[in-house]
């Protein structure tokens, strides 16, 4: 969100600015309170910066579309909706004046905040939902899952695809998540495939397996970044050890 102060009007500068040093005065005591950080209001100096927000578009190929039936096995397949949020990211920095020096355990730090911008979810997912219309039960622990961005096949963690565990019994139908590749791995714009492959989709008269087929979805996408005027703040505080340990380069949300 763009922060815009009237020319023209010191009141109403001054009045933005009391407000912004309020707001951050007020996140630093949430994040004093949960972490042990003294709750002592600091004094905040806050720098303008200008911030990319990528904005990600995703939508189904002409002639892809989500439900796609081969034989008795039915697949649909439906992005969600990928969501630009702010972001913060705190990052430590030691004061080392003799006047800064407080024991071994507790040191005197600047605390950086500085904003940024990311899509989410962070891997793209998508809804799936298999119905098996066959007369047996259908195992789909075999199944391949890809995905490929503009042709180059793009790795993902399979441990999270819940298909590859899923036992069917006939007419039943199971739905869950695909995670697919991160979102900051794609370019400006292309072409995303997403397969589901080698899945039974004929049986014979024992039920026993005739045919295996391939389900593939195609999508266009575009990533279109827009630049934002925001503040980047710092203000000192002391920290232990094990505090500077997790608060140093942490990513903390802003707003969805």
């Amino acid at each position: 969100m763009r922060q815009e102060t009237q020319r023209g009007n010191p009141s109403c500068g001054r009045q933005l600015k009391s407000r912004f040093l309020a707001g951050a005065a007020v996140v630093y005591l949430s994040v004093a309170f949960a972490s042990g950080i003294s709750a002592k209001p600091p004094r905040i100096d806050s720098f303008p910066i200008e911030v990319e927000a990528p904005h990600l578009k995703l939508e189904p190929a002409p002639d892809y579309p989500p439900i796609k039936e081969i034989g008795g096995i039915r697949i649909e397949l439906i992005p969600v909706p990928p969501k630009t949020r702010k972001m913060k990211l705190v990052t430590l920095e030691a004061r080392t004046g003799i006047a800064d020096f407080l024991s071994e355990n507790m040191k005197s730090v600047w605390v950086y905040e500085t904003p940024f911008f990311q899509i989410y979810p962070e891997n793209l997912q998508f809804q799936v939902r298999v119905t098996n219309k066959l007369p047996k039960v259908l195992r789909l622990q075999g199944v391949a899952i890809q995905f490929a961005v503009n042709g180059k096949s793009v790795p993902t963690d399979y441990a999270l695809n819940d298909i590859q565990n899923t036992i069917l019994l006939p007419n039943q139908t199971w739905e869950g998540l695909l995670h697919g590749p991160p979102a900051n791995s794609l370019e400006s714009s292309g072409v995303l495939l997403a397969g589901i492959y080698d899945v039974i989709t004929e049986v014979d008269e024992a039920n026993s397996p005739t045919k295996r087929s391939n389900f593939e979805w195609i999508y266009a996408y575009t990533v279109v970044k827009t630049k934002e005027s925001l503040q980047k703040i710092r203000y000192k505080s002391a920290v232990t050890l094990e505090q500077a340990k997790s608060l140093h380069n942490s990513r903390h949300v802003v707003e969805e």
